[in-house]
């Protein structure tokens, strides 16, 4: 929590992933998030994040910057990032999993 809490971001430069955990945890501490432009973590983050090609350098490089230098569009992205937390919970996915499984039986 603390770590998240006192970076400047969160950077989470990965090629394959099933639920983006990390980012909602980001997200909660307000902690600006910059992610691999894959389908799950787009689902998740939506506007809430700065996305990149986690296959360049130059474009991961270019969303550091944009975090670090663009203080306005900082703020909005974790802004966005309070709005899209509110979307989740463990309640929530506690009782879809319940409904998959009554369903299933």
């Amino acid at each position: 929590k603390s770590l998240y809490k006192n970076a400047e971001f969160f950077i989470y430069p990965t090629k394959y992933e099933g639920f983006g955990i990390p980012l909602l945890e980001s997200f909660s501490q307000n902690c600006p998030v910059l992610c691999s432009n894959i389908s799950p973590l787009r689902e998740v983050a939506e506007n809430a994040a700065t996305y990149f090609d986690p296959n360049e350098v130059q474009s991961i490089l270019k969303a550091i910057e944009k975090i670090i230098y663009d203080s306005k569009y900082k703020n909005e992205c974790i802004n966005n990032g309070q709005k899209r937390l509110k979307k989740f919970s463990w309640k929530k996915c506690a009782a879809e999993t319940l409904d998959v499984y009554k369903k299933i039986l």
